[in-house]
């Protein structure tokens, strides 16, 4: 689950894409198929309601430094190492990621 607190979000959940804006929460059940984009600077609350998924995000982030976004080689590290363990979490990768569409009208 997710609640958006600033900015605009791009989700697909199902094969059904929609727009989810400041003060909006999106609900996904567990093992749905879902993505989503973000195209701009964006503050959410992600809510993991499968015990022990928390644990691949401690394992893969690091505390923050500054208040600044990361750069993209860290972004991109940090990625990797969520891609190495999804197995461990019985996460699997089933479409590619979301693209930036350039016929919606956000």
């Amino acid at each position: 689950m997710w609640y958006i607190i600033d900015g605009t979000v791009t989700f697909e959940v199902d094969g059904e894409r929609f727009i989810a804006t400041s003060g909006s929460t999106v609900f996904v059940p567990h093992g749905r198929p879902h993505s989503y984009l973000t195209e701009d600077e964006t503050r959410w609350l992600m809510f993991v309601h499968d015990p022990g998924l928390e644990q691949l995000w401690a394992s893969v982030g690091s505390p923050a430094d500054s208040w600044t976004i990361p750069d993209d080689s860290e972004v991109d590290a940090q990625m990797n190492r969520v891609a190495e363990q999804l197995d461990q979490y019985g996460i699997e990768i089933v479409g590619d990621p979301l693209a930036v569409d350039a016929s919606s009208s956000q």
